[in-house]
């Protein structure tokens, strides 16, 4: 997910987990609980997904310098992601593998006391925020990744259908059945520096090569679609947009060919305006509404156009910029009386580190 970071929230995430806190197990498989520090300590028990855990012996708080000594034993388990990106001193697509590292964390769980491995063991903090509202309680959008600047928080139900949208060679795309998996990124070293923030959840598909470009989910089943063709706006290649010129302002013939509307206001400042419109001049303004305020803004591009639904018309990914913004999810098999598209699921996102 591109998201800017800022210093100005920095002190939100600058502490670690004290001592006698309460985690979230992430692991899908369930945790361990092990007699001694280590992976090659004896079980004593496995706490499932979404268990919660006492934890005896964490990190201590971080000092102003933002520097601690650990005396936890540091480990790797597997990897944590892959990330491919379009290096532009070399002009060459790279892919980088960061290793799952986390601590041995004396915890208790059911009575019984032992040590977990901190990178599947989740504070509230690492799982995301509940303050900004979905449109629906049918309808999810995520993008894989880091979780700590938006809005999207695991739900341990296990309610949802998640699919993916996976891009081909070929350019088209696929519309995919996946599970979910979590894992918490600790970016801390052996001596307890980090860089901006400490730790974050981080969300993929699982068992998946190359991870989709978005997370769809639902309550009830959809329908697998192969072949899609649509538009991703950023190839990983070069990293311009497919629909915006190189300073930002969208290319309103080209949206034009996928039933978008661009208008300029002078309202207060000069602003794009965006609507859908169908064949037959049906017109939608497409607006977000910010929870708390009256403030609203148009999106300002497009991150993703194809049909998903199979109906034969366009779907779409619109992003909001701002301090506080979001991607917006909009399916035409959604449309209420009078709309192109409905508007199925908010991604909120801000600058938070």
């Amino acid at each position: 997910m591109r998201i800017i970071f800022s210093l100005a929230f920095l002190w939100v995430f600058a502490s670690q987990m004290p001592a006698q806190s309460t985690c979230t197990v992430v692991a899908t498989s369930g945790l361990r609980l092990r007699a001694t520090p280590g992976q090659q300590g004896k079980t004593l028990d496995i706490a499932p997904l979404g268990a919660k855990v006492t934890v005896l012996q964490g990190y201590p708080e971080y000092t102003h310098t933002g520097t601690n000594t650990f005396s936890q034993k540091r480990d790797t388990v597997g990897e944590l992601q892959r990330i491919t990106f379009w290096n532009n001193q070399t002009q060459t697509l790279e892919t980088r593998t960061e290793l799952h590292v986390g601590y041995w964390w004396k915890v208790q769980y059911r009575g019984k006391t032992g040590y977990m491995f901190s990178g599947f063991l989740a504070s509230e903090n690492d799982m995301g925020n509940t303050h900004y509202p979905h449109p629906n309680d049918q309808w999810r959008l995520v993008a894989p990744g880091g979780t700590i600047c938006v809005a999207f928080r695991p739900d341990w139900k296990n309610e949802w259908n998640w699919y993916g949208i996976f891009q081909r060679k070929d350019g088209s795309f696929d519309l995919r059945s996946v599970t979910l998996t979590y894992k918490v990124a600790d970016y801390s070293d052996q001596h307890g520096y980090y860089d901006l923030i400490p730790r974050e959840l981080i969300v993929q598909a699982a068992n998946e090569p190359d991870q989709p470009l978005y997370l769809i989910g639902k309550k009830g089943p959809w329908t697998e679609r192969s072949n899609i063709k649509g538009i991703e706006a950023y190839p990983v290649e070069g990293k311009i947009s497919a629909f915006n010129a190189p300073d930002n302002d969208p290319y309103p013939d080209r949206l034009r060919q996928f039933g978008i509307l661009v208008e300029r206001t002078e309202e207060q400042s000069p602003v794009n305006q965006f609507y859908l419109t169908d064949p037959s001049g049906k017109r939608q303004k497409l607006m977000l509404h910010y929870p708390d305020n009256d403030y609203q803004q148009s999106p300002y591009e497009l991150l993703w156009v194809g049909d998903l639904d199979g109906d034969g018309r366009y779907d779409y990914i619109f992003n909001v910029a701002g301090e506080v913004g979001a991607y917006m999810l909009y399916l035409t098999s959604h449309a209420q009386k009078g709309e192109v598209a409905g508007l199925a699921a908010l991604l909120w996102h801000w600058y938070c580190c």
